[in-house]
């Protein structure tokens, strides 16, 4: 939990801070909420981007059509679905706007996230993990309770510049250039964090799980640029490659490149 309060603080009012006695309760809430019909063949699939890269319209729809080509249906963990469940959710929207709002919530949103994680874990549940990259120091402790549990781990990664998923949130929100996804202000912090840890971070799988495997998109193509292991020493290397292409070098309809990874997740077994 330190390591979140201090990474993702929620600079909010001390009497909306969430204090450790209240987080039982909500984790019962949330897990009783998603798991209503979910399976349990103990697969996680990750997928990971910094925000505006294309992560969760790109990739997600890919990966729950993975799931469900294998008749599971998996829990989805992402740091926007706990934002509901903060006890002073409506205080702090009211506070300080609707666009700050998961900002504000990042600091309880990402501890809900890793404690309900656990939980999912030790029964087994099929889990999708939206969400970037953290530090190795988080992600070791999540990848020793998957590989503890026995978990089928699988990746889905989309690696391109900050110059270019900047450009992507400016033209979600017309060509203003504002730092906003979605009517969501990501805040400085929230983006350095995120090329802080994420070479690290790839890094620390490729040691830790060398045989897990890995899909890594760039924004363009309608092939992955690396299917295979993470611990294949191209897999990082192509990685670095694409975080350092600063322009999209041909456009591409967004509907038809999400299509083209659907038909491709269909088939990855």
């Amino acid at each position: 939990m330190e390591y979140m309060r201090t990474h993702w603080p929620s600079v909010v009012k001390p009497e909306w801070r969430v204090s450790d006695e209240m987080y039982p309760e909500i984790i019962r809430r949330v897990v009783a909420d998603w798991t209503k019909g979910a399976t349990r063949g103990r697969k996680f699939f990750r997928i990971a981007g910094q925000s505006g890269s294309g992560k969760t319209t790109q990739l997600l729809p890919a990966v729950e059509v993975w799931f469900a080509e294998q008749e599971c249906k998996p829990v989805l963990v992402a740091a926007r679905r706990f934002v509901e469940y903060h006890p002073f959710a409506k205080e702090i929207e009211a506070e300080y706007g609707s666009a700050n709002l998961r900002e504000k919530t990042n600091e309880v949103s990402t501890i809900l996230m890793f404690l309900v994680l656990q939980e999912l874990i030790g029964r087994g549940y099929d889990v999708i993990l939206d969400v970037t990259l953290l530090d190795p120091l988080v992600e070791d402790f999540l990848a020793s309770e998957l590989m503890g549990a026995k978990y089928e781990m699988r990746m889905s990664f989309v690696a391109v510049s900050k110059e270019i998923s900047d450009g992507f949130i400016a033209k979600r929100q017309g060509g203003g250039g504002g730092k906003k996804e979605g009517g969501r202000v990501v805040a400085k912090s929230t983006a350095a964090e995120f090329w802080r840890v994420i070479d690290g971070a790839l890094q620390f799988y490729a040691g830790k799980c060398p045989k897990m495997k890995i899909l890594i998109w760039n924004a363009w193509d309608r092939e992955p640029v690396f299917d295979g292991r993470v611990g294949d020493a191209r897999a990082v290397r192509l990685a670095r490659k694409y975080w350092k292409i600063l322009e999209v070098p041909r456009r591409g309809d967004e509907e038809e490149l999400a299509l083209r990874k659907v038909e491709y997740m269909r088939k990855w077994r």
